[in-house]
């Protein structure tokens, strides 16, 4: 009966002892929390100013009565901001049409040099010179007229010749004779030496010169 009473006390001992432990416990975890919570709540947090943003408008100034001009390129807006002014300048335009029209007027240029062509030419042959009537592919020298004696007026003079890009003749072909050998071999040498205009397109052009003669 007695051990009973004791093992019974033990046991209430214990239970008031566990209680007070957790008690305390549990005061102590509540006292660091309230003091870490109480510890954060008092730091004071900064105050931060509001942005201010002013727009001015710059007027231009008075010179005398003057008016005073304006450029495009150095108009621009001053923002004001915390006492710093910022010019902001407008972007310049870019107009491609220029551009545009400077490769119209190259391509009508290489067409215009396409078409250039020696096609019928007509020359007229005197004792004093030689009036000659090219096409679209202009003469740029033209050698002194050929001189020889006839007793009359021969017949027509047909040449064909092939003119280089240069505007050299490479090639000249009697295709209609006078019927003198001398005055055939005088204008064969002098269409030899005439010289045409060059030409970019890389190739032989043709053309037939008629001469014919007059006094």
């Amino acid at each position: 009966m007695l051990k009973r009473d004791i093992f019974n006390l033990v046991k209430a001992v214990e239970k008031i002892l566990y209680f007070t432990v957790s008690v305390l416990i549990n005061l102590i975890l509540l006292k660091l929390f309230s003091f870490y919570i109480f510890a954060h709540s008092s730091v004071s947090m900064p105050e931060y100013k509001p942005l201010e943003v002013k727009i001015v408008e710059v007027k231009p100034k008075k010179s005398g009565g003057k008016k005073v001009k304006h450029s495009r390129k150095k108009s621009a807006k001053v923002v004001k901001k915390e006492g710093i002014k910022v010019e902001k300048r407008r972007r310049k335009e870019v107009s491609i049409l220029p551009e545009l029209e400077k490769k119209i007027k190259e391509r009508l240029r290489k067409r215009r040099e396409l078409k250039k062509e020696i096609g019928e030419i007509s020359a007229v042959l005197t004792k004093k010179a030689v009036k000659i009537k090219t096409g679209s592919r202009k003469l740029t020298y033209v050698p002194p007229p050929p001189t020889f004696k006839v007793e009359e007026f021969p017949s027509r003079v047909a040449v064909k010749i092939y003119v280089d890009p240069d505007g050299k003749v490479i090639k000249a072909v009697l295709i209609r004779r006078s019927g003198v050998a001398e005055i055939d071999n005088y204008i064969l040498k002098f269409v030899r030496k005439l010289r045409f205009e060059k030409i970019e397109s890389n190739e032989i052009q043709e053309g037939i010169i008629t001469f014919t003669f007059s006094t």
